[in-house]
């Protein structure tokens, strides 16, 4: 009778297994080598053998993890699993802002300040902008012009098409900012495209590929999909880098103007900046987290917004946006008429969404998704539960008031965050309609424990409670959990805390959350 064979372990790799291994195989070559504890050439030779052995599993262990959404770390693995469901990473967003220009006088003739002017703040690393469009400051007495910028820099990379197939062109500066190109070869303009599918062997079509360091390349098509440029042909490529959340500025911080500028007759002049209100839209660079939670998603709404949680799936791929919740008639009955739909919008930062960042989601879903007839649907701001925490708590021994407040602090704001450090949606917390128990029923309501076990297990934090008070914890006055409507957001309000064996609040409470 044929036995099966045993089946190899290949968890049983590290040192010591490899070691051991070796020994046995030794001996089983060599009888007579039975000493491996002492120093030798042939132990240390074995024990060498055994250690490149040891780090080549683990990269081979590693090499394994990257292909596969779970497991998968590294930015370059996962842009690549993201291709293969025609998903890509998005890049950082620039912040944009509306900045005046003034002169200290004013001069006989018109004042031009063209486009691609950078205004920046002060300091040793100052935040740059450039304007968007030549603006004019008109003789006859005035001395400002107002004009729009963006928190980016304009670059342009030349090259010479070599006549290949599927040649590709790689762009000098970084970080690359999405759909901000403009691509001529031989004098006409060609055309981004998501792939080559339908793409004929005429067309003046591209695709862009970003990698892990935000450098892009672009490659034309290979004479079938797409056309090839002719030998000798010259590209020019005008795009833009930079971005992110460092360019949401104050108000009144974009002072400083580069370059120097005269009237229409010569008369020489200075520039001074200032803008008015803060820069809003600056974002940074999908993490990997947050595309291994939104390239499934994108498989779910595919090309339409049908289903309740595709409004809400569409809302959150919009930079800026960080939960959503579609709801009608159906779901919460104290809504409005029948047919017609309300996406509360939380943005990633919490507070109120902007008018601009509502615009942006309505603009998206309706000129890329077909919505059912006769629905009419809007974004509204969140409907947020505040939440007071008053706890009493008693220190440790060596413990103090302050530890202690920056423990429960850095907690609880986590616990309220409507999106974690790496971007992803915070579970921790959600709009009531999603609170639901076992069964599966709506349970709408932030439980009073969930607050309290964060006290208690902070260090430094003995007990909690006074005598004959229990928990000692209240939220919003009540030592009870807190009921949401089905259209509320919880959102912390204060924290106060209070010393159980003094009977005083923390010094400097209550303090926001």
């Amino acid at each position: 009778m044929t036995t099966l064979p045993t089946p190899a372990d290949y968890t049983d790799k590290d040192f010591e297994a490899l070691n051991r291994r070796l020994e046995l195989l030794l001996q089983a070559v060599f009888p007579a080598w039975t000493d491996f504890n002492r120093s030798s050439f042939g132990n240390i030779l074995k024990e060498l053998f055994a250690f490149a052995l040891d780090v080549l599993t683990y990269y081979q262990d590693q090499q394994a993890g990257e292909t596969r959404w779970g497991t998968a770390t590294l930015r370059k693995s996962v842009i690549e699993l993201a291709r293969l469901i025609n998903y890509t990473l998005g890049s950082a967003s620039a912040a944009t802002v509306d900045v005046t220009l003034t002169m200290p006088r004013v001069l006989p003739g018109d004042v031009i300040i063209p486009a691609e002017t950078v205004v920046k703040t002060v300091g040793s690393d100052p935040v740059r902008f450039h304007t968007l469009s030549d603006v004019t400051i008109t003789a006859g007495g005035l001395t400002s012009a107002a004009v729009s910028a963006k928190h980016s820099d304009v670059q342009q990379d030349a090259f010479t098409a070599k006549g290949e197939a599927s040649e590709e062109f790689v762009l000098t500066q970084r970080p690359y900012l999405d759909d901000s190109e403009s691509v001529t070869i031989a004098g006409s303009p060609w055309t981004q495209v998501d792939n080559f599918l339908d793409s004929g062997p005429t067309d003046k079509h591209y695709i862009v590929l970003v990698d892990a360091e935000d450098i892009a390349t672009f490659r034309v098509g290979d004479g079938t999909n797409g056309l090839i440029p002719t030998l000798g042909d010259a590209v020019t490529v005008d795009y833009e880098t930079g971005g992110g959340t460092s360019g949401n500025v104050e108000a009144g911080t974009l002072v400083k103007v580069e370059g120097s500028f005269s009237d229409a007759f010569g008369n020489p002049t200075t520039l001074t900046a200032n803008n008015a209100s803060a820069a809003a839209g600056g974002t940074n660079r999908e993490t990997v987290s947050e595309a291994k939670v939104a390239a499934p998603r994108s498989l779910r709404v595919l090309n339409r917004a049908i289903a309740r949680t595709d409004w809400e799936d569409l809302a959150i791929q919009v930079p800026g946006i960080g939960r959503a919740l579609m709801l009608t008639k159906v779901e919460d009955p104290t809504l409005g008429a029948e047919g017609k739909g309300y996406l509360f919008l939380v943005p990633d930062t919490g507070g109120t969404p902007s008018a601009a960042l509502k615009t942006a989601v309505e603009d998206y879903i309706n000129d890329n998704f077909p919505i059912p007839l006769n629905f009419v649907w809007e974004a509204r701001d969140p409907v947020y539960n505040t939440i007071d925490v008053v706890a009493y708590v008693y220190l440790s021994t060596n413990a103090t008031e302050s530890a202690v407040e920056t423990s429960v602090l850095a907690d609880l704001r986590a616990l309220f965050a409507p999106v974690n450090d790496d971007g992803t949606p915070n579970e921790e917390i959600d709009f009531g309609y999603n609170y639901k128990d076992a069964a599966g029923d709506p349970e709408p309501k932030v439980a009073l424990d969930k607050i309290a076990n964060i006290l208690h297990d902070t260090i430094g934090v003995r007990r909690l409670g006074t005598p004959g008070d229990g928990e000692g914890v209240t939220l919003n006055a009540a030592e009870d959990d807190v009921d949401l409507a089905l259209r509320e957001f919880p959102e912390g309000g204060t924290l106060t805390l209070i010393n159980g064996d003094t009977g005083s609040p923390f010094a400097g409470h209550p303090v926001a959350l």
